[in-house]
């Protein structure tokens, strides 16, 4: 895993890389290689949009966080990110576009958002639905488990 910290709180963007296999030799993802590309916000979707592969999966998060140029005036925030994104993709990656926030909100907690996208994700995936249930349960203390249990199922029943 490889991320950039304390960026998001000075206004940038952060990206994070997760990789999983046998033979993994850097934790970075090369532009075109990416399986999945989970965004947060829609506009960071569009910005990252050049990692994802032929056939991979954009989860964008329907939330809008306005950079600071547009919060200033001086500039717009983009319009139809989504298909902006699937055009970009050359119509061969799927986008499917969640108000994830809304459904950390069903589950209980606004800071489940993450774990609403990643059950969106492991919708996708071949592996079982427990084994990530489990996950959530050895990494988070029991007394977070019932919300981001009920995010990651909400989140998985998105895809359809």
């Amino acid at each position: 895993v490889s991320e950039v910290h304390g960026m998001s709180q000075r206004g940038g963007s952060v990206i994070t890389y997760a990789r999983l296999g046998d033979e993994v030799f850097s934790p970075t993802v090369e532009e075109g290689r990416a399986d999945f590309l989970l965004a947060f916000e829609e506009l960071e979707g569009l910005r990252w949009a050049p990692l994802l592969r032929k056939g991979g999966v954009a989860l964008l998060n329907s939330q809008h966080i306005l950079p600071l140029p547009v919060s200033l005036g001086r500039a717009q925030y983009p319009e139809h990110i989504a298909e902006t994104l699937e055009h970009a993709c050359g119509g061969e990656s799927r986008v499917i576009r969640m108000d994830a926030r809304a459904l950390a909100l069903q589950a209980g907690s606004l800071r489940a958002v993450n774990v609403v996208m990643i059950g969106a994700m492991a919708a996708l995936t071949d592996l079982p639905a427990e084994v990530w249930e489990q996950a959530i349960d050895q990494v988070l203390p029991e007394r977070l488990q019932a919300v981001n249990h009920k995010a990651f199922r909400l989140g998985y029943g998105v895809p359809g």
